[in-house]
């Protein structure tokens, strides 16, 4: 787990709720973080344990009745599992994301033991409290944990709210540990929490002092008078941990990419959010990833609001990798490109164009973008030589199979399937030539056709495409542009979905990607050959069948999107992560 959120609560649902809420929408649209919530009940009699008990992220500890805060903060702590642990209240909620800019802030600042949550507490504007520390050998104040975060490995090891204080003081003395230990304590400018100071039972009960002589305590609660005695220096007549100037100990917690995906979902098509995902979960494998929306948050706030949300999203996430599939410079151009470059210094940035098109590849507009990267990638071939040409570091790669593509069962049979759109006359010559060959049950499904030609629509519809492919004995493959070494990814899930053959015609580099004829697919250059090869191989069944299983292994252990990032890490280096102040970031 990377990151728990620990809390106490009694009898405060309602506010609990919010609190929740507020934690979860700070992980929206975010993938590849892991994180639970851990309450600490108290004996709640309002619902809270029958709630709790029905969400999937929270954790629930009961003790039978009020123990008191330092307890429920303790066993909650105790049982995190995150990497990092944040210590927060049930009656607040944090805003907007803070969650998620005080975990990327934690693994940024190596010196920091202790990040503090802006809060607006007594009315005030958003703050963070101080408290008494011994600063070079005088009386100081530095800031401390009423809400905060702190590894988990450090928290352990200072045994967080300590075992000699009730209520009050344990922030005091966790915040107390963490400076003796040459850790920071520091603000988190862009976490926050909202305060709503619950006036309630158990406020009142909080501050009855468990009925302790007040004399003995000076007119202070009896936790904050027993953290001010322990913490105090008698001699030099000073309060307080010592600020040690630097970490006692190196930062035990692993260091994760940060990814702002920026993939390419067209208007109209919205079975895209929920089955193109392939890329994005093999991101997610490498680190946390962010994904926008650019085109339709474009369409909905056009491009200059669409631009500042993305700059304020580069601010929160700081990105060590932004990933982008830019096929012109419409909605994003190279200006854009430099100016997000500024906000993210240490960000490697990635264009990848899947499109063909050499007119936009190679166009003036179009190798402004590619050179705005560090690397463009592309799955055609041949401009790979023109960039080489102008300085542009470039990369062929090729696109993976998506997941829901995979695994299905078939529902109609065939001989012989073509999925794909008639969006060109050579495609249509193709087509109109295989619904000719004699003596064969087709299926033909995509947009463009005549209606009497096809059987249906599945554009982005991988798991209907994958049942297309296992009811079909051999599957086909046209290219548009051979000697380009373009191909779509029809290659990719035609293999991944098993069942068919695939029949493909031949393109430049296909050996590369390990298609050999009559081994893991059938190569045709010319429609006769194609005919020929059909009918031997409607005749041929367990060569047939071999060819599919083979073609189904080769694209499950090869051409996998985990195997696609595995490339383009390999391409970028292998990750180094050096020592940082809290100006900079670790890469």
């Amino acid at each position: 787990m990377d990151l728990s959120i620990v809390s106490g609560t009694f009898n405060r649902l309602k506010y609990l709720k919010g609190m929740v809420e507020s934690i979860r929408q700070s992980f929206v649209d975010i993938y590849g973080l892991s994180y639970e919530i851990v309450l600490v009940d108290g004996g709640s009699t309002d619902g809270t344990i029958e709630w709790c008990e029905n969400q999937p992220d929270i954790k629930l500890i009961r003790h039978a009745s009020l123990m008191g805060a330092v307890k429920a903060f303790n066993d909650g702590a105790l049982n995190a599992t995150g990497n990092y642990v944040v210590l927060a209240n049930d009656d607040i909620e944090f805003i907007d994301r803070s969650v998620l800019v005080a975990y990327i802030f934690m693994q940024s600042v190596d010196s920091c033991g202790m990040g503090c949550f802006l809060q607006d507490r007594n009315g005030k504007d958003f703050h963070v409290e101080h408290m008494p520390v011994v600063h070079n050998g005088k009386q100081s104040y530095g800031p401390y944990g009423q809400v905060c975060i702190v590894p988990r490995w450090l928290g352990d090891m200072v045994k967080w709210w300590g075992d000699y204080l009730h209520t009050y003081g344990g922030d005091n003395e966790i915040t107390s540990n963490i400076y003796e230990l040459g850790f920071k304590v520091l603000p988190i400018e862009d976490a926050k929490i909202h305060d709503k100071e619950a006036k309630d039972d158990l406020r009142k009960i909080n501050n009855e002092g468990r009925m302790a002589d007040p004399k003995k305590s000076q007119g202070h609660h009896p936790d904050s008078w027993a953290w001010g005695k322990k913490w105090r220096d008698n001699i030099k007549n000073v309060v307080g941990p010592i600020v040690r100037p630097t970490p006692m100990f190196e930062d035990q917690v692993r260091i994760k990419e940060r990814i702002l995906y920026l993939p390419i979902y067209e208007q109209g098509w919205d079975i895209q959010k929920k089955q193109k995902h392939g890329l994005r979960d093999a991101l997610q494998k490498k680190g946390i990833v962010r994904e926008y929306d650019y085109v339709s948050r474009t369409a909905k706030i056009n491009k200059n609001r669409m631009i500042l949300e993305l700059r304020g999203i580069t601010h929160q996430l700081n990105p060590t990798l932004i990933l982008t599939q830019l096929h012109n410079g419409d909605l994003i151009n190279a200006e854009d490109i430099t100016y997000l470059k500024g906000l993210a210094p240490l960000a490697r940035f990635v264009n990848w164009n899947g499109d063909y098109w050499p007119e936009n590849l190679l166009s003036k507009e179009g190798l402004r973008l590619a050179k705005a990267f560090d690397l463009q990638t592309t799955i055609n071939r041949d401009v790979l030589d023109e960039y080489e040409k102008l300085g542009i570091d470039a990369e062929y790669w090729q696109i993976g199979w998506e997941p829901d593509g995979v695994g299905h069962q078939a529902e109609t049979f065939c001989d012989v399937c073509f999925l794909g759109t008639g969006y060109s006359e050579d495609r249509q010559k193709f087509i109109k030539f295989v619904r000719s060959i004699q003596n064969i049950d087709f299926h033909l499904y995509g947009a463009g056709w005549p209606n009497d030609w096809t059987m249906g629509q599945n554009l982005y519809n991988f798991s209907e495409g994958c049942k297309v492919y296992q009811g079909a004995k051999i599957s086909l493959g046209d290219s548009q542009w051979p000697e380009t070494g373009f191909v779509s990814n029809r290659v990719m899930q035609a293999l991944a979905a098993g069942g068919a053959a695939l029949a493909h015609q031949w393109f430049k580099g296909m050996d590369q990607l390990g298609l050999v004829d009559g081994e893991t697919a059938i190569i045709w250059k010319s429609f006769e050959e194609l005919k020929d090869k059909v009918y031997y191989y409607l005749d041929s069944e367990n060569e047939r069948k071999k060819i599919a299983e083979q073609g189904q292994k080769l694209a499950l252990e090869k051409h996998s999107f985990d195997n696609r990032v595995s490339e383009l890490f390999g391409i970028l280096g292998a990750q180094v992560f050096e020592e940082t102040t809290e100006e900079h970031w670790r890469w």
